[in-house]
């Protein structure tokens, strides 16, 4: 009886931490994400992460100022407010950071599908 006793408390003991441990690199990284807070133009957002709020330009993407409204458009049917994401910083251009912006749940960042849907030019290719 004690034998059992000693075992249980030697597994609640070492193998408790390591389960939580184990548990907490298996939360998935959306719960982590920033999140769109809003669509400045066709090419700045404004996100959050946590307590802290970036402005973020896309990277690889020019837009056309004629395409700018179609352009705002299709970026607010993609990245609604609140829209869970993941950013790739690639620098910092007029105090905004540079980033590959891509909503959680797609493959294609959205620099590249508004290059898809023609409203707008690469600037990486």
């Amino acid at each position: 009886m004690w034998g059992f006793a000693l075992i249980l408390r030697g597994v609640i003991r070492y193998a408790f931490p390591f389960l939580m441990f184990l548990f907490l690199l298996l939360i998935p990284l959306q719960l982590f994400a920033a999140e769109v807070l809003q669509i400045r133009t066709s090419m700045v957002l404004q996100i959050g992460d946590q307590n802290r709020s970036y402005s973020v330009r896309l990277a690889c993407l020019d837009v056309d100022p004629s395409d700018e409204r179609k352009a705002r458009e299709f970026l607010k049917s993609k990245l609604p407010r609140g829209k869970k994401i993941n950013f790739k910083p690639k620098g910092v251009v007029d105090g905004s950071l540079l980033a590959i912006v891509t909503p959680i749940g797609m493959e294609k960042d959205v620099s590249r599908q508004l290059i898809d849907a023609n409203l707008g030019n690469s600037l990486c290719d």
